[in-house]
């Protein structure tokens, strides 16, 4: 009997110990799910990949259906919307980061909302973070703020420490109090905390961190701290926005100069001083320099001193005296570092073209074929692979390159027209030297033997004119098997005019 009654009070309790160890085991399998199907889920978004799960007839079309909308939004916003920039670095890295699209969901609202429902329930931990950086700022607990900058000095002294800060967060910060939440401690009437926990098994579940959920209160909290810590990133790109034009891009080229030369010189030096320098020194001087800085900030920080500061700051006399300094160091910097050519002058460059014309052999006389930029010599590309010359007839419908015009101080043109044929060599030269801007070059020598083409070309100094080398021409005429392309004779003379660069300067810079 004895043995009976043992053997029916012990089996409840075997009972009880499985149910518990299979509640449990059924808790960390939950987990386990929850984590795998909320990895694969970030994986999907990320990544764009597509899940194996089947998916009923309803579901697939209703999804097919939300894809077309997403293209057809995509192409419109695609075809009406214009790129921001034309710079074509800009586009450059615009058709990288299209193509780096391609792999992702396309631009679909619902994604969009689903996707910030999930982020504003878990921006609890970032908008707490940076209210308590906001706290330590401000000196709202002067002691909280005293033990970061000591923790922090300690942590530049030490730097070291950086790597056993963390563990020993995780420990305190993270583990210890997860222990106490699993093992309460007993209320002690002599301490207001007991900070020894219960002894023996966990009493309460675990409490992981979640989401908050949709419709709640800190939900509401992170949403309203979402709209106004927008202001901080958008601040804060507009100051080093405003900085980099100031001193960077060359607004004021003095003083983009000195800053390049600044920049130059102390990395030359930092570069070359880290092999002579001792590593103790740098080191001290490092340190110094950051713990100075740290504290002498926050001293400036506080509400007392800060209020003293900003009335100093923009005082009116404080502003007459900077803006003074600032005009006299511009100033300086202007008359050292002014470009070599004056702002107001723009550059200078000169062009050419060749004035073409081919021997007619019925009438024995000289006809123009064309303006072209390419002296058309027997030894060139195009008159051995009998390519079309590409031209015109008129110096008027020359236009100067692409950002580039015609200097309107130019010599007015003269009443001859060079455009018509040359019948007679007695014609004088010196009264179509200049047509229509244009400026015939008086000294041909110089350009041909530039281009090294005096084994070619033969010179006439009374008209101008180089003509093809009768000896070249009748080597041409054996070797070639067309002579009607690539046997005729020609004859050129190169015109000049000067043009500069034209510059279109926005009175704001793009931003």
């Amino acid at each position: 009997m004895v043995n009976k009654s043992l053997i029916s009070t012990t089996h409840p309790m075997k009972d009880s110990m499985n149910t518990s160890e299979s509640i449990q085991d059924k808790k960390w399998t939950d987990y386990a799910t929850m984590a795998d199907s909320s990895t694969k889920t970030m994986f999907t978004e990320l990544f764009g990949l597509t899940s194996d799960q089947p998916k009923d007839s309803s579901s697939s079309s209703i999804a097919s259906n939300s894809a077309l909308m997403d293209k057809f939004v995509e192409r419109i916003i695609s075809m009406a919307l214009p790129t921001a920039y034309t710079d074509e670095t800009y586009q450059e890295q615009l058709q990288e980061r299209l193509q780096n699209q391609q792999s992702r969901p396309p631009l679909s609202v619902n994604i969009m909302t689903k996707n910030f429902i999930q982020l504003n329930s878990r921006l609890s931990i970032p908008f707490i973070l940076i209210d308590e950086v906001v706290c330590i700022i401000n000196w709202k607990r002067p002691y909280y703020t005293l033990s970061v900058l000591l923790i922090a000095s300690l942590l530049i002294l030490k730097p070291t420490l950086l790597t056993v800060f963390p563990m020993f967060y995780i420990l305190s910060g993270i583990m210890v109090p997860a222990y106490l939440k699993r093992h309460p401690p007993e209320k002690n009437q002599l301490l207001e905390s007991n900070p020894i926990p219960a002894y023996g098994e966990a009493v309460k579940d675990i409490t992981l961190p979640k989401p908050v959920p949709d419709f709640s209160r800190e939900f509401v909290v992170n949403l309203t701290d979402l709209q106004n810590r927008m202001l901080l990133y958008v601040i804060t790109f507009d100051f080093i926005n405003s900085i980099n034009l100031e001193f960077f891009y060359f607004k004021d080229d003095a003083v983009s100069n000195f800053v390049f030369l600044a920049l130059f010189a102390l990395a030359t030096i930092v570069f070359t001083s880290v092999n002579i320098i001792p590593l103790e020194i740098l080191t001290f001087t490092a340190k110094f320099t950051l713990l100075v800085g740290l504290w002498g900030l926050m001293v400036l920080l506080h509400p007392e001193n800060l209020d003293q500061f900003l009335a100093l700051l923009y005082s009116e006399e404080y502003r007459l005296k900077l803006q003074t300094m600032s005009n006299k160091v511009e100033t300086r910097l202007k008359n050292e570092f002014s470009n070599r050519v004056d702002s107001d002058q723009n550059e200078i460059r000169e062009i050419e073209i060749f004035e073409l014309q081919t021997l007619d052999e019925d009438t024995n006389e000289w006809k123009l074929l064309c303006y072209c930029n390419d002296p058309f010599a027997i030894n060139s590309t195009r008159r051995d692979n009998e390519k079309s010359i590409k031209g015109c007839l008129s110096l008027q419908s020359i236009m100067p390159p692409i950002r580039w015009k015609f200097d309107l101080q130019d010599a007015p043109s003269s009443s001859v027209n060079p455009d018509s044929s040359t019948t007679s060599e007695e014609t004088d030269v010196s009264r179509q030297t200049n047509i229509h801007g244009w400026t015939l070059d008086l000294s041909p020598t110089g350009w041909v033997h530039q281009n090294y083409l005096q084994g070619v070309l033969s010179i006439d100094d009374d008209g101008k004119w180089c003509y093809d080398k009768k000896d070249s021409l009748s080597t041409l005429k054996k070797l070639s098997n067309c002579y009607e392309s690539t046997g005729k004779e020609y004859r050129r003379r190169r015109w000049i005019r000067t043009c500069k660069r034209d510059f279109v300067i926005d009175s704001t810079p793009s931003t």
